[in-house]
């Protein structure tokens, strides 16, 4: 489902459709980068830019400008607006399209170039949507950061993409993971109640040279298949290929921005034309993998179900609201509220930390909380910190782990338990921790919450 302004377009759509015809209604978006930037847009046939060709096929009519500067980072193009390769529209350049209209979207673009650094992304990003909120008519958009990928002088992509960007201003820009995870939290904390969220191209491209590494991506006979070939004019293994790469990036933009489920979908023609071929078993293998990290990825939005360009607590209110009722609270496209919804939820969350062995909901998880695991332990769900729906030697591993206060883990235990007891207790916990890989670090939600949401999570 569509959410961000979508609902109130549609209602103001229907009326200006029959007015002025579908054209007056057509979803508006403007991007500001470079050449990666101009990937993403897709091919440009026929005045048509490929994201134009997805979003169509999605039922959805996008209108399009763009501000391309070949090679240049953030704060290049912003010192000197009149340095532009390429616009698209009629919408001009950027410093007279952004503050003039009404864009429903607008991607910004980092880049290593220039000196560009972590501290001057975040300053530009912040200067673009000030430009953008500038306008005297606005009334809201949807920002994204373009995460663009490494070049091939970079590679193994999958050894770059997973290594340390340290977290501060003077870093220079760089196109991994944790770079863009440094930088998100940084230009949302910047601009409250504002929607920023990110376009992750790069993580999708990760996991799909994860997958022609383990031989299961069908056919593709080479990596650089995403890639333009060497002696196209551009550098090899930094600008998407025709067809491939450039139906990567632009479907993953598209299916950002609209956050729209795009399993199932086939390839526009308009990235048919060209070698490598795009054959319709990769486009599933493709679109199944663009949903996954779109669903995955903290910073695509998709678990802001309140609309409040945050994932917190609130969404797990709307969410539980929402629970097997309507799709109010469905981040993964299968059209209901369920627990894949929460789980989904739970992996974007970006709120303070949440205590799921706070059994007492006193916001402290400490000896009161053990005491409550005791009197449970096999007997109910009331110390059910792993929503398995029991109390057991999984949840006293999180109680442990989540623990706040100084006391010593069994300070209220007032009762040794028998040997044969005891082992059985040792056993199951060791089983729990082995069978539950990955869930014993959980962080739920807000302790008000922690009965109504053990009442009803069915994972």
């Amino acid at each position: 489902m569509i959410r961000f302004r979508m609902y109130s377009i549609g209602i103001v759509c229907l009326a200006t459709v029959l007015v002025l015809g579908p054209r007056a209604c057509a979803i508006q978006s403007y991007h500001v980068g470079n050449s990666l930037t101009n990937d993403t847009m897709g091919n440009h046939i026929d005045g048509v830019l490929g994201i134009q060709s997805v979003a169509e096929l999605g039922g959805h009519d996008l209108d399009i400008g763009y501000h391309i500067d070949s090679s240049q980072a953030l704060h290049t193009i912003w010192a000197d607006p009149n340095e532009v390769d390429l616009t698209f529209g009629d919408f001009g350049k950027f410093d007279e399209a952004l503050p003039t209209n009404n864009w429903d979207y607008v991607t910004l673009q980092p880049h290593l170039s220039f000196g560009s650094t972590q501290g001057l992304d975040l300053i530009h990003l912040n200067n673009f949507i000030g430009l953008t909120e500038s306008n005297p008519s606005y009334d809201g958009t949807n920002f994204f950061v373009l995460q663009t990928w490494p070049r091939a002088s970079q590679w193994p992509y999958v050894d770059f993409w997973e290594s340390e960007s340290i977290d501060a201003p003077s870093t220079s820009t760089l196109m991994k993971r944790q770079y863009f995870d440094n930088l998100m939290p940084q230009v949302k904390a910047s601009n409250p109640g504002t929607s920023v969220w990110m376009i992750p191209t790069g993580e999708v491209l990760y996991e799909l040279h994860q997958q022609f590494n383990a031989g299961t991506l069908p056919d593709v006979n080479s990596n650089l298949d995403f890639f333009r070939p060497s002696g196209s004019g551009v550098d090899n293994g930094i600008h998407m290929s025709l067809t491939i790469g450039r139906y990567i990036a632009a479907t993953t933009a598209y299916a950002t921005m609209f956050r729209e489920d795009v399993r199932g979908q086939e390839a526009p023609d308009i990235f048919l034309s060209e070698e490598p071929t795009l054959t319709p078993a990769l486009v599933d293998a493709i679109n199944e993998t663009i949903w996954d990290v779109i669903t995955r990825n903290p910073w695509t939005g998709l678990s802001d179900f309140n609309d409040d360009s945050a994932i917190n607590g609130l969404d797990l209110t709307n969410w539980e609201a929402a629970y097997g009722t309507n799709d109010t609270g469905d981040s993964n496209g299968d059209g209901v509220s369920s627990g894949g919804d929460f789980l989904r939820w739970q992996q974007s969350y970006t709120g303070p930390p949440l205590l799921s062995a706070d059994f007492d909901e006193d916001s402290l998880v400490n000896s009161s909380d053990l005491s409550i695991w005791e009197n449970s332990f096999g007997v109910n769900g009331a110390a059910d910190a792993n929503f398995d729906g029991d109390s057991d030697g999984g949840d006293f591993l999180i109680w442990q782990q989540q623990l706040t206060d100084a006391a010593p883990p069994f300070a209220s235990v007032t009762q040794v338990p028998e040997p044969a007891a005891w082992l059985l207790f040792v056993m199951s916990v060791a089983f729990a921790s082995t069978r539950r890989v990955g869930r014993s670090q959980l962080k739920l939600r807000p302790t008000s919450q922690v009965g109504v949401l053990r009442d009803h999570f069915v994972s």
